[in-house]
């Protein structure tokens, strides 16, 4: 699958849903992947983007008790964003989606 968006669209490619043609996407595809335009990361300039953040403490994320940020993009889309306290690298971010009409959770 390839998936492209830029700052007012997107499309994608899905060959093995028998969809080698590009298609738009949806709109409500497009706004939960409407952070991937920001290169560093969507919490680089979140306010100049239109988003708004707010620190939910601390969680143990493996052995690390990463600080809990919650972000909400311009669309209300949120992402929750585990940072490590020593470097601030986001050491793992979790978005609740939709795909394929099931709800899913996306880590990475």
């Amino acid at each position: 699958m390839v998936q492209v968006v830029s700052d007012k669209s997107g499309w994608s490619i899905i060959p093995f849903g028998g969809s080698p043609d590009p298609t738009v996407i949806t709109d409500e595809q497009f706004k939960a992947s409407a952070d991937q335009v920001y290169a560093a990361d969507p919490l680089t300039n979140y306010a100049v983007n239109g988003a708004k953040v707010e620190l939910l403490g601390q969680e143990k994320v493996n052995n690390v008790n990463a600080f809990k940020i919650k972000y909400t993009n311009k669309f209300g889309i949120e992402t929750s964003y585990y940072l490590d306290p020593t470097s601030y690298y986001i050491i793992e971010s979790v978005k609740q989606g939709e795909m394929m009409g099931q709800n899913v959770t996306c880590r990475s």
